[in-house]
């Protein structure tokens, strides 16, 4: 019987093989540990790009910002008020 000294995964248990020195795993659970990390990165980048405004939302907003910049228009001239330019150059 050998007394060297046997090297255990802590994670699967394997017994006798060469562990990684960062991780402290066997290979199989090294790539496993990596896998996981990039598949839980992958979620929080889908997230973040859901998360963003879409085409169709800038759309919206734009069109909506357009309304009103034509409905200030209309009131200044209708009253003889300044427009945003003019109340800009003082």
């Amino acid at each position: 019987m050998s007394l060297k000294v046997q090297r255990v995964c802590p994670d699967c248990g394997v017994v006798g093989i060469r562990l990684n020195r960062q991780t402290g795993l066997c290979p199989a659970c090294t790539e496993r540990m990596h896998l996981a990390e990039e598949v839980a990165f992958n979620e929080i980048l889908r997230r973040e790009a859901e998360e963003k405004a879409g085409d169709a939302e800038v759309t919206a907003i734009r069109r909506e910002r357009d309304r009103m910049r034509k409905r200030n228009s209309r009131l200044c001239r209708k009253h003889g008020l300044k427009t945003r330019r003019e109340r800009r150059n003082k």
